[in-house]
Order: structure tokens, then sequence, then C-alpha cells
């Protein structure tokens, strides 16, 4: 535990908290609401206009959010990084040698840049598989609803396009922190 740890208050947010919450939670809590429609048990946990949330719902919920949004950060991996380094973001080859030295620079970029890449390409997946469960839900899968369909492809190529650049700049920082292997 870093002495920053040691000293923080419970309950205190940090920037590395805030950085997993937007990386995580909230993509998988996208994932989970969507998943509610078929699950009684979801849907009770996060509450309905009928009946309050529960503390324990309201933990369970927390959890399930976290593990959805590690899923989710999985497709991401799997999918869009595969897609974004085959159209224009190159992988650099990072010097970890040089990591030791400049160790506050890397977790200053990862929690000030790398995160929010997370988050507008998680939140992508995320929107893709609650729009497909939400289809599926209404039974109109695959033709879906035109209207609501619009909406949708527009947020999602705004989060595309945030991801492609919240990339590029995390590669561009951390090359410069770490520098580049050829």
């Amino acid at each position: 535990m870093t002495s920053q740890g040691a000293d923080m208050q419970i309950g205190e947010i940090t920037s590395q908290t805030f950085g997993h919450i937007i990386a995580f939670m909230i993509p998988g809590f996208i994932l989970i609401w969507a998943l509610s429609l078929f699950s009684p048990t979801l849907a009770s946990w996060l509450g309905s206009a009928e009946a309050a949330a529960t503390v324990g719902g309201f933990f369970f919920a927390t959890v399930a959010s976290v593990v959805a949004g590690l899923f989710v950060s999985a497709l991401r991996v799997t999918c869009l990084d595969s897609i974004h380094h085959h159209t224009g973001v190159p992988l650099p080859k990072f010097d970890y040698s040089k990591l030791q030295a400049n160790k506050d620079a890397f977790l200053i970029v990862i929690e000030q840049l790398y995160r929010y890449y997370q988050f507008h390409a998680n939140t992508f997946i995320a929107v893709i598989l609650a729009y497909i469960v939400r289809l599926i839900s209404i039974k109109r899968w695959p033709w879906g609803e035109p209207l609501l369909a619009i909406p949708v492809l527009g947020f999602e190529l705004v989060l595309f396009v945030a991801s492609r650049q919240s990339l590029s700049r995390s590669y561009l920082r951390l090359g410069q922190v770490l520098g580049i292997t050829t």
C-alpha cells in the first residue's frame, strides 16, 4: 500500500477510484441494466418504481456491475482494440525498462488518459450488447426499432471516434514517458 493509500479516508474518492468507476463500473452497469429485462433478480437489485432498492441489492448490483464491466473490457480487448490497431492506431512497443524510473508519470498517463479510453471503448461495447438485449427482449431481433436505432448509432459513432482519439493520445504520452523500442 502506498503512503497515499494509507492516508486515504474511508469513502474518499481518488482519481484512481474514479478511473475504475468510469472504466469498468459504468459500462458494466449498462449491461446489467439491460440484462435486468430478463432477470427478476437483477431487476430487484436495481430497484424499480414499485420497490426501492435495498442495501443488499445495491451491493450485489455494484459487484455485478464490476464483473460485467470486466467482461465488457475483455470483449473490448479482443474486438475493438484489434480493430483500432488494424485501422491506423499502431500498438507501440514501449521500453518497459524505463518504467521504474518513470512510474509516477506512467500512472498519471493511465489515470488521466487511458481510463477515458477504457470508458469510451467499454461503453461502446456495453451499448451494443445492451441494444441487442433490448431488441431480443421486445422480440424485434434482428430488425430493431428504427427510431431508437438512429440515436444509438449516433451515440456509438461518438464513442468509437472518442475511443480512437483517447487511445492515440494514451499511446503518444506513454511513448513519451517510456520511450519506444524498435
